[in-house]
């Protein structure tokens, strides 16, 4: 079967999102979502609690984090443990010994690029995202030429700091059944087809926005 995923969405345990888990998992089924992964900066308190909810709302959650790394960011699913390690290389090696899928966001975007880090990703990244609703043509194109480079799979992330860009950059995986662990082998044999949509420009200021007055109680 052919099963929607959304897994670059940010919620209010991130610093640029007010977004309460159960809201997006509301939203999400509301556009036909039926799978999901809350991936939060440095944090899996979202998608634990998202998790939490699952069987509420029928729906597949994954726990997921985007982790700011010294290499810039890496997203993690299938993690139910805070990780505190920001070394890229040795983050990448747990989660291969861990069976945990890893994509790179926006890889254009706030990343050392180095002839290391193009190694690593060729020999332990899942995936990679092609398509960023927030980033540009430009890097997305370039995105989606480095996937085809090391031949990688190519994803879709919202990068959702809203609910109304929820279901933005998605993803339709082929399962066998309808459970986490058949979603998690599909996304490893890169059996993913891609719809892209561009976030609002102005949402982006909105989420900017928001993060004044959160990083400011996070220094009181």
């Amino acid at each position: 079967m052919l099963i929607s995923f959304d897994y670059h969405i940010h919620s209010c345990y991130s610093y640029d999102s007010l977004n309460r888990p159960e809201d997006i998992l509301r939203v999400e089924l509301k556009k036909g979502v039926k799978s999901l992964s809350i991936t939060d900066h440095n944090t899996i308190k979202g998608s634990l609690i998202a998790k939490k909810l699952a069987k509420k709302y029928d729906i597949i959650v994954v726990t997921g984090i985007e982790l700011y790394t010294n290499m810039g960011d890496l997203i993690i699913l299938g993690c139910e443990e805070e990780i505190k390690n920001k070394d890229f290389f040795e983050v990448l090696d747990i989660a291969n010994s861990s069976d945990w899928v890893t994509i790179l966001p926006h890889p254009y975007v706030r990343h050392v690029i180095d002839t290391d880090f193009l190694k690593a990703i060729k020999g332990k990244v899942t995936a990679i995202e092609i398509f960023n609703s927030r980033a540009s043509f430009a890097t997305n194109t370039k995105a989606y030429k480095l996937a085809k480079a090391l031949n990688k799979p190519g994803t879709a992330g919202s990068d959702a700091h809203l609910l109304k860009e929820l279901g933005n950059g998605l993803n339709f995986v082929y399962i066998e059944k309808f459970d986490e662990d058949s979603l998690m082998k599909s996304l490893k044999k890169g059996l993913i087809k891609i719809r892209p949509k561009y976030s609002n420009p102005l949402y982006h200021v909105a989420s900017a926005i928001i993060q004044i007055p959160k990083r400011f109680a996070m220094h009181i």
